[in-house]
């Protein structure tokens, strides 16, 4: 099939009350199935540097998403299209191109472990099940309901990921849910975004599905991970230039590529870009800073602060935080969370990352990442940070090591081209966005 023009716009689970009366029942697509059931395959299993990557996409109605119950549907029948699909940003859209690499549907008597294309062997390495609705945008646009199929808007509910390496996936998470408005042409998508009236709510996020695959690809290369019985230990550089935030992302990855003892850990494009929801926090027993997460498929945790100190450019403090808050964070109301932990709301901020995870040659593995924040009113704050995540090694995480490697580090940021944006900075977002109460916690 052709290229398509697709604007695609992330949110949060709890802002899905302010999408969905913008999207009318009489204009709903009948599918027979609810669920879009994709498997992501790679040559031997192993993400490469591919703009093209293989999946088949199959549908279904799964009556859970439990490990047991997708491999058993994994393993029936089951009618799929084999496909390559592309996405190149265009604008304010992504050019999509989907290919079929047979014609229409193709009856499997399983998923394939193996799948023979262009002399090379791919198998499935990832699982992704989205829970969508999609809605005819004919009428948004004064066409005639035969456009259907090609002017519509997809509403994906829920979108959760599953490794795929043993006899059961392994669960990864929730993206969260995703707006989709399809159209051969983009001044048809900016007309139905115009009329949807949903741009305040959704977030444009390049790479936003490789999300949960990279870090678990992360976790994975790390043999030991930090802990919260080891401090946390960064390097601070406030962003005072007016440079956008992608093009910050950019240098930086130019900047790791630049350092001569670092290798990235990760596959293209070499970087997590990911948004996170932040309650500034107070609590009613404890003096120490507290900041609830909420990811974007809406699991919360807590993240606790304390004993600020620094060596140097290098900054330490004790801090207990949730190891993947989309693994091991809770899927309950806010307020009953607040409320279990006895805290009251002061001020919240939406936070916009782009993570680069590289590694030194003595085995220690970092993140460098700008940090884009900004309160619902407006107030706002961006960082570049350095921090150490682990070890490559297996030996025991050495603290003068990784002082002497994050100042020496960033010094080197700050004698970059970049370095001329940056001031070094010990001042916490807690502390930043303190500054300010939101009426009713938001």
């Amino acid at each position: 099939m052709g290229a398509r023009e697709e604007w695609r716009g992330d949110l949060f689970r709890l802002d899905l009350a302010g999408v969905q009366p913008h999207l009318s029942g009489d204009a709903r697509i009948d599918r027979p199935h609810r669920d879009t059931i994709t498997a992501f395959y790679a040559p031997d299993g192993e993400w490469v540097e591919d703009r093209r990557p293989v999946r088949i996409r199959a549908y279904g109605d799964l009556p859970d998403l439990s490990p047991h119950t997708i491999a058993g549907f994994l393993e029936h029948r089951l009618a799929g299209k084999l496909q390559m699909k592309s996405s190149v940003s265009a604008g304010i859209c992504d050019e999509v191109d989907t290919e079929p690499i047979h014609a229409g549907l193709e009856q499997f008597p399983r998923l394939p472990k193996h799948l023979e294309i262009d002399s090379r062997t791919f198998t499935p390495h990832s699982l992704r099940i989205a829970r969508r609705q999609h809605y005819s945008a004919a009428k948004l646009l004064r066409r005639s309901e035969a456009d259907t199929e090609h002017h519509r808007v997809t509403l994906d509910l829920e979108r959760h990921l599953f490794r795929l390496d043993g006899e059961q996936p392994t669960y990864l998470g929730d993206l969260g849910p995703r707006l989709e408005i399809k159209t051969p042409r983009p001044e048809e998508v900016e007309d139905v975004q115009e009329q949807l009236k949903v741009g305040g709510l959704c977030v444009r996020l390049p790479y936003r599905s490789l999300e949960l695959v990279f870090q678990d690809l992360l976790l994975g290369a790390l043999s030991v991970a930090r802990t919260s019985s080891f401090p946390e230990i960064e390097g601070k550089l406030e962003v005072k230039g007016t440079r956008a935030s992608d093009e910050i992302g950019h240098e930086l990855l130019k900047w790791v590529k630049s350092l001569p003892s670092a290798r990235l850990l990760l596959p293209y494009p070499h970087q997590i870009v990911r948004m996170r929801r932040y309650y500034v926090c107070e609590s009613e027993t404890d003096p120490r800073q507290w900041t609830v997460v909420e990811t974007m498929g809406g699991k919360l945790s807590v993240k606790i602060k304390a004993s600020d100190r620094t060596d140097g450019a290098a900054l330490l403090r004790d801090t207990e935080a949730s190891h993947s808050t989309d693994r091991e964070g809770l899927n309950v109301p806010l307020g009953q969370f607040l409320d279990q932990h006895r805290l009251k709301v002061i001020n919240v901020f939406r936070k916009r990352q782009i993570q680069v995870p590289f590694a030194l040659d003595n085995g220690h593995a970092y993140l460098v990442k700008i940090d884009d924040c900004q309160d619902r009113a407006g107030h706002r704050l961006r960082e570049v940070e350095l921090e150490t995540v682990g070890s490559l090694t297996g030996e025991t995480l050495d603290e003068s090591a990784i002082i002497a490697d994050t100042n020496r580090m960033v010094d080197q940021l700050l004698e970059s081209p970049l370095g001329g944006e940056l001031t070094p900075t010990t001042q916490s977002k807690h502390a930043f966005f303190s500054r300010w109460t939101t009426p009713n916690g938001g």
